[in-house]
């Protein structure tokens, strides 16, 4: 256990000397807002007005926060309250001493708490703007637009752009330029630009107000942009010379002297190392030769030594030599990452290629941001990189830094920023604006406190290189001292202990300013936890997410049998948690889930969709249809079917109101259709008065959906949706109905909101700034998926404003440029990998619980365990917990070979509502009636089969499931590594009614099919990756409700949606190439069925493809 006499109490007391500006490392536990509003609390007992402090944070949650604990401590203060705790005492004492300046100056603060300055950024900047709008550009009274709203702004604005470009002849030329570089896909191109718009705040400078037309202009900028390029290769090479170990390099003299008779860079590598260091973008031809020497072509060290690399078999002490040189620099990661990346370290210029598309892209950007503006501008909005734009403007352009007192009212002398580690780019430099003039020690003070072990962000352009940089160069003209707080005072010793000795192996080891490599600082418990907390690592082998959840959920039963403390149970990914909701559901536990559910996937709001929907558009089919099925009015499938077949080209709504429906429908079923048609008719056409809002709001109460509320949070998530419909209506209606559900999904909300449960959920994001008595981090096996694409991808340095480097996308996947700037925005988001799990642990006061599930293969005979993916998060861990799952896996004695059969399949269950019927009702009903919606393929098989044999068909059914196991497992297993394989084939075949002397010809036909699945290993891609299998959707195709069963979708690493249907068929003999053909014309309605349904739930495109294992042919169908 770790000495307890560890103390930062020197850098706490230092940091609240209020004459000097610091720079506080803060980790989690140790107390550092505490820090802030100590010395918030004594900077008020010596300014003149309480103005003069600001304290800035991210969130208003944590403004708010903040605010209200300095008030706090102001009453207690107030009212002489003693605190027992050491801390708290000397907050009262600065309180106190606040309290008096407060009355001496006539502040009157705890009446008048708005002087207490404590805001976010963005609301700073708001400020600013609105108390100068001419000097800033910005305008009066603007409505700050909400992100899900602004998604649809830049749309627009791409779009108006689009048409400025192929319509104006000076943009021709660029437009098209960039259109072939996207491949002729407009909707991509549109989407490109809006995303640019998104992040303008990044790009903005390099356009000059358009003056990237000028040529010198152009000029200029290309060499400024290249030169950063060559800074950029330079800081690389820097690196890895800084990696390479000096021994080693001298160790290498003999060999390059021998090289050099045949490869005159050897010489010059000597030369260079001996007279100077090889540090830039100059040496990059010399360290591609050493890498060469070393590692092979793969990455891996290179065991060989061999005249391919220019030494002989006769030349074997060099031979031994450099082999011993290698395995000295094999535990070395870093240096053969390095190495390994000299592959696309690009050239210091653009190529006229290159340079062509980016300054395309440049010259028609400013078109885009115009448009825009005009948008902002004609409805009076503005979004937040608006706000800080203008409020840099504001502020920048004042040759004399006070006149931002007369700008704001007030003199700014004291900036506290919480949480900056999370610094943006656009944020770092208002800062920096905001401060211009300070000298340093002249009063004024900076203190910024933070914890770049915890800077999770990157996706909100956070970039904790700018933390980094602040504390080694400074900001402006101020140097702040560097201040490190190491104890924790919410963690049980055992669980520091384990922080430390995990987060010390798995943190690089050397902090990186241009990367965001952060190195660990430990941390040590207060005396008082000593020796107290738990850590408990659960392995799991070879289950899918249902069964893990049903692990997770029995661990958190557990959890509340032994504790009444708070129980948090934390994921990467939203997507994480559908299982394991579902298993808490089942064992009756309740929770509270923190911002996880999405609006339109809460039962509650589905039928408000439908009204919505179905009242901005009389043909949506789908909205009318869905209403109608919904318990709000409780018609069958088949009732459904025979009113919308009376017109097929007519609307659901004229159907319902020019016809009679009593002799087609149910006594109970034509009752509730007639008072539905009573409250549309009332409400359907807007009266001029009534707004959409109060149209849904009547038919909802009308039809008794208040009926259907089982607690007050179902309540509240609708009176949220009402306002959101209230926000984007306009004259009565919506004017884009299919953005409605885009909207909609921006929105989570917390549920159930009434239950005071013992266990919370969220994701590691929003468990950030928050503790508990007991973690719980399940999934940590899981991958996720990759970021999307941008159109131009760019390398900020964090040392100087406005210097970047900067590349078109789509060059093609040798553009060195391009591959060198996405491996390192990679290897950014791979650093924030190893900060998003020390969050996620730092949580825990008392325990914490970890649960990752492997894969577990077998190699003659004997189990081994695979790799985690790399995109896990147990990825990251293996390194220090992967001796625990080997000793557990030794501990099964009972792990065999495949799994049980209860482990294999379940058959999918359509999404689909049954309508509620009693029994008696039921029993007269055909089956098919009771189970088989309109238009349901359940059975697939059918289709595909119907031509073939009885045999046939039995068996390609055991073989789908055999193909969904495979894409289930990500990987697949030989048949004769399966346990139980043919057990499992005969009871199947049995349970499929299959005749007992046909038994052996249907199991060879799935014999001899799923070798050939197995064989083919070019097309083994299907099964791993992310993805679905045997996936039960159901939706509108052609006007028609169907419900289908899609084999496979697999998501590739470029995003990529490829909808694989299986053929299990086989074909002999020649013609071949008809067959195929024949297949692709037989398949392909069915296929597009498939696809556009799918393209409604996911809005995505799927690629359409046919497999035919026993062929091992993919065919092509779209």
């Amino acid at each position: 256990m770790m000495s307890a006499l560890v103390s930062d109490k020197h850098a706490r007391d230092t940091a609240l000397d209020t004459t000097k500006s610091f720079v506080v490392q803060a980790p989690a536990g140790s107390g550092k807002t505490e820090l802030l509003i100590q010395r918030y609390l004594k900077l008020l007992s010596i300014v003149n007005q309480p103005e003069e402090i600001i304290a800035i944070t991210f969130t208003n949650k944590a403004a708010n926060e903040i605010k209200q604990r300095i008030l706090n401590a102001l009453i207690n203060a107030q009212r002489e309250i003693t605190p027992k705790k050491n801390h708290e005492i000397l907050t009262a004492q600065f309180a106190s001493s606040a309290l008096k300046r407060n009355e001496q100056k006539k502040w009157n603060l705890l009446m008048s708490n708005q002087r207490i300055k404590v805001m976010t950024l963005d609301s700073l900047c708001f400020e600013i703007v609105s108390m100068a709008p001419l000097s800033s550009n910005f305008g009066l009274n603007k409505t700050v637009k909400e992100n899900h709203e602004l998604m649809k702004i830049y749309k627009e604005s791409s779009i108006s752009a689009l048409n400025i470009f192929f319509d104006s002849k000076p943009y021709h030329k660029d437009a098209e330029i960039i259109l072939n570089h996207l491949d002729a896909n407009i909707d991509k191109f549109a989407d490109y630009m809006a995303q640019m718009l998104v992040m303008r705040e990044q790009w903005g400078f390099l356009i000059g107000g358009g003056a990237v037309n000028d040529k010198k202009f152009a000029a200029r900028l290309r060499k400024s942009l290249e030169s950063n390029i060559q800074k950029t290769i330079s800081i690389y090479i820097e690196n890895l010379n800084d990696s390479f170990p000096k021994k080693a390099f001298k160790d290498l003299y003999p060999i390059f002297d021998y090289l050099s008779e045949e490869n005159e860079s050897f010489m010059k590598i000597l030369y260079e190392h001996k007279h100077s260091t090889m540090n830039s973008y100059h040496h990059v031809c010399h360290w591609r030769a050493i890498a060469d020497l070393l590692i092979t072509n793969s990455g891996s060290w290179r065991k060989r030594i061999d005249a391919s690399i220019g030494i002989p078999p006769s030349e074997k002490n060099l031979k031994k030599q450099l082999n011993n040189i290698i395995l000295s620099l094999q535990p070395n990661e870093m240096l053969n990452k390095k190495l390994f990346g000299l592959k696309s370290v690009p050239e210091p210029l653009y190529n006229d290629d290159q340079w062509e598309v980016l300054l395309s892209l440049l010259r028609l950007l400013p078109i885009v941001i115009a448009e825009l503006k005009t948008v902002f501008t004609k409805n009076n909005i503005c979004d937040y990189t608006e706000i800080s734009d203008s409020a840099n403007k504001s502020i920048s352009d004042e040759e004399d830094p006070s006149d931002l007192s007369l700008i704001m009212d007030y003199k700014i002398k004291h900036i506290l920023l919480d949480e900056s580690q999370d610094t943006s780019q656009r944020q770092y430099q208002f800062i920096k604006n905001l401060i211009n003039g300070w000298e340093q020690n002249d009063g004024r003070t900076l203190f910024f406190v933070g914890d770049p072990m915890q800077s999770i962000y990157r996706f909100r352009n956070a970039r904790v290189s700018l933390f980094l940089s602040i504390s080694k160069n400074g900001i402006g003209s101020l140097m702040p001292h560097n201040l490190v707080l190491t104890n924790n005072f919410r963690s049980g010793g055992i669980l520091v202990e384990n922080f430390n000795k995990i987060f010390s192996t798995i943190f690089p080891k050397k902090l990186n300013i241009h990367d965001g490599s952060v190195n660990y600082t430990k941390s040590f418990p207060m005396p008082d936890l000593l020796n107290k907390g738990s850590f408990d690592i659960h392995p799991l082998f070879n289950e899918n997410p249902a069964r893990e959840a049903e692990y997770v959920a029995s661990l958190v039963a557990n959890k509340i049998d032994e504790s009444d403390g708070s129980i948090a149970l934390i994921v990467r990914s939203r997507l994480h948690l559908m299982d394991i909701l579902k298993e808490l559901r089942s064992k009756n536990i309740k929770y509270s889930a923190l911002e996880l559910d999405k609006l339109t996937d809460l039962p509650e709001i589905i039928e408000l969709i439908a009204i919505t929907r179905a009242l901005a558009n009389r043909e949506d089919r789908a909205a009318w249809i869905a209403i109608l099925r919904s318990p709000l009015v409780g018609l069958t499938w088949k009732e459904i079917l025979s009113i919308s077949s009376i017109d097929e080209c007519d609307d659901i709504w004229s159907i319902l109101e020019k016809n009679n429906f009593n002799n087609i429908l149910s006594t109970e079923s034509a009752k509730a259709l007639d008072r539905f048609i009573g409250v549309m008719k009332n409400n359907i056409m807007g009266d001029g008065i009534s707004s959409l809002r109060d149209r849904i709001e009547r038919i909802w109460h009308a039809l008794d959906g208040f009926v259907l509320m089982q607690d007050p949070g179902q309540l509240d998530n609708v009176k949220l949706f009402l306002n959101i419909i209230e926000d984007i209506e306009v004259g009565g209606t919506i004017e884009d109905p299919a953005s409605l559900e885009v909207i909609l999904d921006q929105y989570r909300v917390t549920s159930p909101k009434d239950n005071k449960s013992q266990v919370n959920i969220m994701t590691i994001h929003k468990s950030k700034g928050l503790e508990f008595d007991h973690i719980i981090i399940p999934s940590l096996g899981r991958a996720i998926r990759p970021p999307e694409k941008t159109l131009i991808n760019w390398l900020e340095n964090p040392s100087e404003q406005n210097e970047i480097i900067i590349s078109p996308i789509g060059t093609g996947k040798n553009d060195k440029l391009h591959n060198f700037i996405q491996n390192f925005i990679k290897e950014s988001d791979y650093h924030e990998i190893n900060r998003l799990l020390y969050v996620a642990f730092t949580r825990a006061s008392e325990s914490l619980d970890i649960v990752g599930n492997v894969k577990v293969n077998f190699k003659d005979g004997a189990p081994f365990i695979k790799t985690p993916s790399k995109s896990s998060l147990l990825y990251k861990l293996w390194p220090v917990i992967s001796e625990t799952y080997k000793q557990k896996l030794a501990q099964i004695n009972t792990l065999s070979e495949g799994t049980s059969i209860d482990d294999i399949f379940t058959l999918p269950k359509l999404r689909r509502i049954v309508p509620k019927i009693d029994k008696q009702e039921n029993e007269k009903l055909p089956l098919c009636e009771i189970y088989n919606p309109l238009n349901t393929e359940t059975n697939k098989d059918i289709i595909e089969f119907s031509w073939a044999g009885e045999n046939s068909k039995h068996a390609g059914k055991i073989i789908h499931k055999w193909l969904q196991k495979f894409s289930t497992d990500k990987h697949v297993t030989p048949i004769d590594k399966i346990r139980d394989y043919k057990e499992i084939n005969l009871n199947i075949a049995r349970n499929n009614n299959v005749n007992e002397d046909q038994l052996e010809n249907v199991l060879n036909k799935v014999d001899f099919t799923l070798n050939n699945a197995i064989n083919d290993t070019k097309n083994h891609w299907i099964y791993s990756g992310e993805g679905f299998a045997e996936i039960p959707l159901s939706g509108l195709y052609k006007n028609q409700f169907y419900s289908i069963v899609i084999d496979r979708i697999n998501i590739d690493d470029e995003g990529n949606h490829w909808l694989i249907d299986y053929k299990t068929g086989t074909h002999e003999g020649s013609g071949v190439k008809e067959f195929i053909h024949e297949e692709i014309k037989r398949y392909r309605t069915q296929l597009e069925k498939y696809a556009e349904i799918y393209e409604a739930y996911s809005n995505r495109k799927p690629l359409m493809r046919l497999y035919y294992p026993n062929l091992s042919r993919l065919i092509k169908v779209d």
